[in-house]
């Protein structure tokens, strides 16, 4: 059976809701929030919030309230509004996610269904790669992306997603977790599910390869040689670093893919003038914001020369800008708590879980300083799923 009973009855539907929304999270948004939004209303109507008063969360409310009350002097107030949509519901979606893992299995089961999700993403892409008809479009659903049956203009796949950042930063994050299981490291998916794993891994390194992100190649190897380290396996790093070495200055030379010299340092170029640009409007309201998804306002208001670029390309700088630098740092320090806290746990058969989970949300943190895909919510979504993992060590109720 794919699907798992949780360990207390009154949690059951919740808990298969939220097993089926990690299966199918990459597939279309309008199947996947809804999904979502239902567990939810289904725990809060079911157990309200008592089972959610854990300090954890009260440290994530903090961060909510900073949002909510910087709304409220923000720009363009409507803007800012639709800016909370970014975190409120996944905010909420953690902490009942978080209540519903208590068990070793549990994190185990989460994180076997978010890489069973890579296969189906992942065939997708070969599809666009094999057949390469970029005329041809799926039906659209409602308001979701248009989706094409080949390449992009420059030779990007998208595969479900709308950009091809999105689809590398989605499997980039879920390449460790499909190693894991893949090498046996979890006994219980041992056998077949062991060689599934090892096919979710090989269907996600092709995206990743055809997806071309340097962003999240770069961040990738970061996470390949930690993860070879922990395992203690030194051929694994040594060899990691040959062929990424190797790699990148033949296709520099050769000026193969994105990845050459030229091209890198144009791409820096840009990102620096929108950094500067963001840094100057953040000097002058440092510690309200401007307001959520306002970029594009002050960009028009204060005369941007760029008008393509639609936002800051900066995680950090987007919360930053928008709901002024103490949100960020709260963010920052309530996530930090988490890690922290989470490591402290005392046993054994969690330990490898969450610390692939924590290389994980940290990879995700390290690409934010390139890019701001937390727009794509199948993306976030993911971010706060594996958050939820490290969560579950954290149990403390007051």
């Amino acid at each position: 059976m794919i699907f798992t009973q949780h360990p207390d009855q009154k949690f059951r539907w919740e808990w298969y809701g939220l097993q089926l929304l990690c299966l199918i999270l990459p597939l279309n948004t309008f199947l996947t929030a809804p999904l979502s939004i239902s567990v939810m209303l289904l725990f809060v109507a079911k157990h309200g919030f008592k089972y959610l008063r854990t300090p954890i969360n009260w440290g994530w409310l903090g961060f909510a309230l900073i949002l909510g009350i910087t709304t409220l002097t923000a720009e363009d107030v409507g803007t800012a509004v639709t800016g909370l949509v970014n975190f409120y519901p996944f905010l909420l979606l953690l902490a009942i996610a978080t209540e519903l893992i208590r068990t070793a299995r549990q994190e185990a089961q989460i994180l076997w269904l978010l890489t069973l999700s890579l296969i189906p993403l992942s065939l997708f892409g070969l599809v666009q790669i094999i057949l390469n008809q970029p005329e041809w479009k799926l039906p659209r659903l409602f308001n979701s992306y248009e989706i094409s049956l080949g390449m992009g203009y420059d030779y990007r796949i998208t595969a479900l997603f709308g950009h091809s950042n999105e689809l590398a930063l989605y499997t980039m994050l879920l390449l460790p977790v499909a190693l894991h299981f893949a090498l046996g490291k979890v006994k219980s998916y041992g056998g077949r599910l062991q060689l599934l794993a090892a096919i979710a891994l090989g269907l996600g390194t092709i995206m990743q390869i055809f997806a071309q992100s340097r962003n999240t190649w770069g961040v990738g190897f970061i996470g390949l040689v930690v993860q070879g380290i922990y395992y203690q396996y030194w051929w694994l790093v040594g060899g990691l670093t040959v062929l990424t070495t190797g790699a990148v200055w033949y296709s520099s030379v050769f000026r193969i893919g994105r990845t050459s010299l030229e091209e890198l340092i144009a791409a820096n170029k840009l990102r620096l003038e929108i950094y500067e640009f963001c840094w100057r409007l953040i000097q002058q309201r440092p510690w309200q914001g401007w307001g959520l998804r306002s970029f594009l306002l002050l960009s028009d208001k204060f005369g941007f020369p760029y008008k393509f670029v639609v936002h800051e390309h900066s995680f950090f700088l987007a919360i930053a800008l928008g709901a002024g630098i103490p949100a960020l740092a709260v963010f920052l320090g309530v996530l930090g708590w988490l890690l922290i806290a989470a490591r402290q746990s005392p046993s054994r058969e969690l330990r490898p879980l969450t610390f692939i989970s924590s290389l994980c949300l940290i990879l995700f943190l390290l690409s934010g300083f390139y890019d701001t895909s937390h727009y794509e919510p199948r993306v976030f979504a993911l971010f706060w799923l594996l958050a939820s993992i490290v969560g579950s060590q954290v149990k403390i109720k007051p």
